[in-house]
């Protein structure tokens, strides 16, 4: 999954655009063909701090108008649920975003770790949920505490996950 809107920013940047209320957001769509329906999250998109989101949101807006009604019973209600999620200017997901890119930093930097910054970013698993990229993430409780997961990118939204043998 890319990040659309970092470019050429470097981490002081970033963190001083959160600070002035800049954000990590996705917006949903939704497609249907007959009876199949289809509700996928868009690429993530950093929105600066009193940037607008309407030239983002809409071609994802007009998809869901145009494609995503007509599946039954799902295609009505996954519609209006991404045309809601798009005109609130989308789904805020800083905090995942954050979280994600601390547990990068911890896996590069720990004795042992197991990928690079480039291959985590970019891991060719699909989540078998949702269709997402997936990322590797250790358990942090329970019985699987501390062995690693493939587990979706939207989680906790999707529960996607699959363990690492």
């Amino acid at each position: 999954m890319e990040i659309i809107g970092l470019e050429g920013m470097t981490g002081e940047s970033l963190q001083m655009e959160l600070n002035r209320g800049g954000k990590f957001v996705i917006f949903k769509y939704c497609i249907s063909i007959i009876i199949v329906t289809s509700k996928q999250p868009s690429d993530i998109y950093f929105i600066k701090s009193g940037q607008g989101t309407f030239k983002i949101s809409i071609g994802y807006t007009l998809a869901s108008l145009l494609l995503g009604w007509w599946g039954l019973p799902w295609g009505p209600i996954y519609t209006i649920e991404s045309l809601i999620t798009n005109c609130r200017g989308g789904k805020n997901v800083t905090n995942e975003v954050l979280a994600y890119l601390r547990n990068i930093s911890e896996d590069i930097t720990q004795p042992g770790g197991f990928v690079d910054r480039g291959q985590i970013m970019h891991v060719d698993i699909k989540c078998p949920k949702c269709g997402s990229e997936m990322v590797v993430r250790p358990a942090k409780k329970g019985p699987n505490a501390g062995r690693k997961f493939y587990v979706c990118m939207y989680y906790p939204e999707c529960k996607g996950k699959i363990p690492i043998e």
